[in-house]
């Protein structure tokens, strides 16, 4: 079922109305946590101008 609704806009409109109710609460930030894998969900935060502040790193041994 998921898979159906991707790419219709409903993450970007989501992100853009957290986004607009921090704006209007005061917040001058927002920040996101996204597992390196999820590459649809990277695509998504770099285009609505999200930048990489920290990066964490694991091997399994």
């Amino acid at each position: 079922m998921a898979e159906a609704r991707r790419g219709q806009g409903y993450g970007r409109a989501l992100l853009h109305a957290v986004e607009s109710s921090a704006r209007e609460a005061g917040e001058s930030a927002l920040e996101l946590n996204v597992f390196g894998h999820n590459m649809a969900a990277i695509r998504l935060y770099a285009s609505a101008g999200y930048d990489v502040i920290t990066q964490q790193m694991r091997k399994s041994l």
